[in-house]
């Protein structure tokens, strides 16, 4: 978890530093955006291996500075408990799943985007989003709630259309097993962004 806030910071910091280098104010009109990302979901201790995924997130944009925001990530990655060596089955509910038989869906999330300042065509964003993560055991699957906080950069090719890329920590709530709680997972994601 060290290790993603201190990718999470680092992008910031880039972002910030870039944003203040000369160069006119990023300050075109649209208000609304809708981005096109794969993503690479990776850190947590449950992961059997980085997943690469896809996504999609549409924003809304109320200021200069505000935006909202609702996005949509499918993971599709395996995961198992790792502190038994992920051989172990898990008995949920009475039925014991093998570790190959658990798997991350997809995520779908909501929330406020915050645009820094800026000077040039890079665009730093901090963004704080909630909503669910589903999940599967063989053949049934459920929701639980959780939270993300990132920071994204966009860098502008027109005035309609850019490049993004985002690091974002996921924590959930998922019900803990054995003592233990599924921490969460970290998450990169690049792609294009297009304006109206």
């Amino acid at each position: 978890m060290g290790g993603m806030n201190r990718t999470i910071l680092t992008i910031t910091t880039l972002a910030i530093t870039l944003a203040g280098i000369g160069g006119a104010q990023d300050a075109e009109e649209y208000k609304l955006e809708l981005r096109l990302l794969g993503a690479h979901a990776f850190g947590s201790e449950l992961l059997q291996a980085p997943s690469f995924s896809a996504g999609a997130e549409g924003a809304f944009r109320l200021t200069n500075v505000v935006s909202l925001i609702a996005n949509y990530h499918h993971i599709g990655t395996p995961f198992c408990f790792s502190w038994d060596n992920c051989t172990q089955p898990v008995i949920i509910a009475g039925r014991a799943f093998e570790p190959t038989h658990m798997q991350i869906n997809y995520e779908v999330m909501g929330g406020v985007r915050l645009s820094l300042p800026n000077r040039t065509g890079i665009t730093p964003y901090v963004s704080g989003v909630a909503g669910g993560v589903n999940y599967s055991y063989g053949s049934t699957s459920y929701a639980t709630p959780a939270v993300a906080i990132g920071a994204d950069v966009d860098y502008r090719l027109t005035s309609r259309l850019g490049i993004t890329s985002a690091a974002y920590r996921v924590l959930d709530t998922v019900p803990i097993y054995g003592g233990h709680a599924f921490p969460g997972y970290g998450r990169m994601d690049a792609g294009v962004y297009f304006r109206f």
